[in-house]
């Protein structure tokens, strides 16, 4: 089995290479391209399999031209998310607004993983 990966591999692929190491499973070799269109047409062509998001191979999936495999076991990937912004003095009123719209999501709903 070949995997097809992104030259620069995103915070979402390191997880699920870590998870591979974990279970043993060893591809025969890793194919890095430029992007998410270059891993879907070569997926497409059963070069490989690509982990992506559901997102992106949406309407892939819908017509037919990928199929999504499932995992045997529930693992719940996950990737960090940064809210970045140069503080000033005089701050967009849109942009004081929205820090603050994701400052309370992220103190109700994940508390838990903001250290």
């Amino acid at each position: 089995m070949s995997i097809i990966n992104a030259k620069n591999p995103s915070a979402y692929f390191r997880p699920l290479a870590e998870w591979l190491r974990n279970q043993q499973v060893v591809p025969k070799q890793y194919i890095s391209v430029d992007n998410i269109e270059a891993m879907k047409r070569l997926a497409s062509k059963k070069v490989g399999v690509t982990f992506l998001p559901q997102m992106a191979v949406m309407s892939e999936i819908k017509t037919g031209e990928l199929v999504e495999i499932p995992f045997c076991e529930q693992h719940q990937f996950t990737r960090e998310t940064f809210l970045v912004y140069k503080r000033r003095k005089h701050t967009n009123a849109a942009i004081s607004s929205f820090v603050n719209v994701i400052q309370e999501y992220v103190k109700h709903h994940l508390l838990d993983t903001v250290q």
